[in-house]
């Protein structure tokens, strides 16, 4: 039975990514996508034909640096950016090390920061243009995961200190940083931005089929990985499945869709002329994935971003009234939207005990952290004021991040980590406000709008995989953009020579 679903699986995962390959060639008229839709296949492929994590890993180690472009640093990034959600991260293989418990863990999203990522860091680290803190925003980062560091050290023994600081290294610092720097000039921000897109329109079909059939993608991958299967009685929402393909989280796959929705906009609004038509459909895909992972989060991103880029661009919302309202009549005419209305608070009288939960969340944590104001403590989950929060499951889901953050590092980790948002959308928003190019000045507009939408729902929702990657991600396009702004769209001399040594 375990092999029979492993290969239906494959089967159906196989057939979407074929059929968004096609559709995006079609669209496009580029080659380009039957790449795109080749390297996501390979890698899939090798995922459900290792059936043993280290295999899998240094398979797909070897894949990406051997299809590595490395034209530019914008290309490999675009490789990135596509490969980047196809695989779950809850795959993972612990490195053994004599004398100690592990060395660290491996999971994909390491794999691929290490493959490409990696190289690209240490190229810029000897640029004296973009070395680390050769950008403002840089300090502002570095501050903040430098105090999570130091501030292991106190919760945990001294070598998995070490660990935790090498992951905040890999897992945030490098994304930041090579995003940050890879981006040269405008252009390359297209190129990053549409390898995202293919990715998601490919995720956003299998959401959708997950809901309509109610099957969950990526349970018998992990099945024959050896690792644990998430319980089942987590994900229905009103004898409905929530939507979540490789994220095994619904409110992280429906942020990570407004997230695309966001970016996807920005090619729609430029008028990218080979493909107006199928960036409009994926647009409505996004939603319509959205919708069927059944969370109130995604849907107050969309509406946080709609209203706060309407605000910056009112001309530009005016001009996609038609779309707005096509998409508007098409999604009032699902039969799932009714549903995913009743779970609204103020709207409808549905499931809402997890509203009540976050209010409660929030209350006891406060009380908790007024035991350790400054610093917060690694040891709060014991509080008894805690423990009240136990689910079902037996677990304290931590549903935001400001909370997690105020609870193990205090109000002094909660001030640097709202101070990176701070300043990377002033930074946007000042630039953006007085460009009088209309695109670079489009493009700063939707970043302030995504990055400030997306700092507002993470109070929903604590940073798990894949919105702890994307937030760095946005981050790092936010630093980019100010970068490119200021030393305007002329590529940097010999940075090309610089790379490819």
């Amino acid at each position: 039975m375990g092999n029979l679903l492993l290969l239906k699986e494959y089967l159906v995962i196989s057939g979407l990514i074929i059929a968004t390959s096609l559709f995006f060639a079609i669209f496009f008229k580029e080659s380009i996508y039957y790449k795109q839709g080749f390297l996501i296949g390979a890698v899939t492929t090798i995922a459900y034909f290792s059936h043993n994590p280290l295999i899998f890993f240094a398979l797909a180690f070897f894949f990406v640096k051997f299809f590595n472009p490395k034209i530019s640093a914008a290309s490999s990034l675009g490789l990135y950016f596509l490969l980047l959600p196809v695989i779950p991260d809850k795959i993972y293989y612990v490195i053994p090390f004599p004398g100690l418990e592990q060395l660290f863990t491996l999971n994909y999203t390491r794999i691929l920061n290490i493959a490409v990522l990696l190289p690209l860091f240490l190229k810029f680290a000897r640029d004296p243009r973009k070395k680390i803190f050769s950008f403002k925003l840089d300090k502002y980062v570095a501050i903040f995961l430098l105090y999570c560091g130091i501030i292991s050290f106190r919760d945990t023994t001294f070598t998995n200190a070490l660990r935790i600081n090498f992951y905040l290294f890999l897992d945030a610092f490098l994304i930041y940083f090579a995003v940050s720097r890879s981006i040269r000039k405008f252009d390359d921000f297209k190129e990053v931005i549409l390898p995202m897109a293919f990715t998601a329109f490919f995720l956003a079909i299998m959401a959708v089929f997950e809901a309509v059939k109610a099957w969950h993608m990526y349970l018998g991958l992990l099945e024959a990985m050896g690792m644990p299967v998430p319980l089942a009685p987590y994900t229905p929402r009103m004898d409905s499945l929530r939507a979540y393909g490789p994220f095994f989280g619904p409110i992280s796959c429906g942020v990570y869709f407004c997230i695309m929705t966001g970016l996807l906009l920005y090619l729609i609004l430029i008028k990218y002329k080979k493909a107006q038509v199928i960036l409009s459909l994926a647009m409505l895909i996004f939603i319509i994935a959205t919708i069927c992972t059944f969370s109130r989060g995604p849907i107050l991103g969309y509406a946080l971003f709609f209203l706060i880029f309407g605000v910056l661009s009112f001309n530009k919302i005016v001009k996609l009234i038609p779309l707005f309202l096509l998409l508007f009549f098409v999604i009032l005419a699902l039969p799932i939207t009714g549903k995913v209305i009743s779970v609204i608070p103020g709207l409808g009288q549905e499931e809402q005990g997890t509203v009540t939960y976050r209010q409660k969340l929030l209350n006891n944590a406060i009380e908790v952290a007024r035991q350790n104001p400054l610093f917060g403590s690694g040891v709060y989950l014991e509080e008894e004021k805690m423990k009240e929060l136990t689910t079902g499951l037996q677990i304290i889901d931590i549903v935001n991040s400001y909370v997690g953050i105020m609870l193990r590092y205090g109000y002094i980790g909660v001030l640097f980590f709202v101070s990176i948002f701070i300043k990377a959308l002033f930074s946007v928003y000042k630039l953006a406000r007085h460009r009088k190019d209309e695109e670079e000045s489009l493009l700063g507009k939707i970043l302030f709008s995504i990055t400030a939408a997306f700092a507002i729902v993470i109070f929903t929702v604590s940073l798990i995989y894949p919105l702890r990657e994307y937030m760095w991600i946005l981050i790092g396009l936010c630093a980019a953009y100010v970068a490119v702004i200021k030393t305007g769209q002329e590529t940097v001399l010999n940075e090309d020579r610089l790379y490819n040594d």
